[in-house]
């Protein structure tokens, strides 16, 4: 059998590492400079609402909000968390570079994420 797969003549995820992500989206350093754009702008003091600062960054930062809506609106949260972000952005960066693929990536992702924030012991036991 033939070790590479192809469908539509283009290799499948499982045999290269797709970055094309990155061609049609934004540059690490340009995610990390918008998010600290949008921090300082939900933070600055004063007496506009939430609100109307989201509303504001969605049209100051429209093609950012437009091609990384959940990131967006994940960075406009009162408790957003900046080591979340740096977490994800040297997974994305490590991808990147060909250090570690996608699937493994996202493995590892999901393993540590799951261990970190569920308690198995508080789950249901499946009677067999």
């Amino acid at each position: 059998m033939d070790k590479e797969k192809l469908v539509n003549n283009v290799p499948t995820h499982t045999e290269q590492n797709h970055t094309n992500f990155v061609e049609d989206g934004m540059t690490t350093a340009d995610i990390r400079k918008t998010v600290q754009y949008i921090r300082s702008y939900i933070e600055k003091g004063g007496s506009t609402s939430l609100e109307d600062r989201v509303e504001q960054l969605k049209i100051d930062c429209a093609k950012f909000e437009d091609r990384y809506p959940m990131l967006f609106e994940m960075c406009a949260r009162q408790d957003f968390n900046m080591e979340n972000l740096n977490y994800f952005l040297k997974k994305r960066d490590d991808i990147i570079e060909s250090k570690i693929s996608v699937d493994d990536a996202s493995k590892q992702i999901g393993k540590e994420w799951f261990d970190k924030y569920v308690d198995v012991s508080k789950m249901k036991k499946n009677k067999k």
